[in-house]
């Protein structure tokens, strides 16, 4: 007996044919992508996936380059921190890159690249939202805090000048 409930659990066993041809669509355009949402699924049906994928090489170093131009880009506004975490996350890619570049990759292979760079991406994201979402706050809180100190020297300009016009009978 099927219920629709099925649908929306987890994928753990099997997927449907419209999800599995929905998934290598997705390796295709976004391997990166596909990499991160594969890991929810059961090792066999991320082995019948990437068994799919003849390109998979390509669509692989494809993932790792997209990966490094993200960090190239991040990288102008890291700051010293930032750095040393993506640094980690570039050895890891181009570790894989030389992994991809073996002749007989199997089938464990494969599976063990794309769940790398699955996290690898999954955590590149992370850390990128992470550093904007502290730069924002950062800027937010300094112009506030401008804006505090502005407020402040206008309110003491006012009042002194409001005493002094009072002090003054020629005002």
């Amino acid at each position: 007996m099927t219920d629709s409930s099925e649908e929306t659990e987890p994928l753990t066993e099997e997927i449907s044919g419209r999800k599995f041809e929905s998934l290598k669509k997705l390796a295709r355009n976004n391997y990166g992508r596909f990499a991160m949402q594969v890991q929810h699924l059961s090792e066999d049906v991320q082995k019948k996936l990437i068994d799919q994928l003849p390109e998979f090489r390509q669509l692989a170093g494809g993932a790792l380059d997209s990966l490094d131009k993200s960090f190239q880009a991040f990288l102008k506004s890291a700051d010293d921190g930032d750095r040393q975490v993506h640094d980690a996350y570039r050895e890891q890619r181009a570790i894989l890159d030389e992994m991809l570049k073996q002749p007989n990759l199997s089938l464990d292979d494969k599976l063990r690249i794309n769940a790398e760079i699955g996290k690898t991406v999954e955590g590149q994201h992370r850390l990128n939202s992470e550093a904007k979402a502290a730069k924002t706050g950062a800027y937010v809180k300094t112009i506030l805090g401008g804006a505090a100190i502005i407020g402040v020297v206008v309110v003491a300009i006012t009042g002194g000048k409001f005493g002094f016009d009072q002090g003054n009978p020629k005002a």
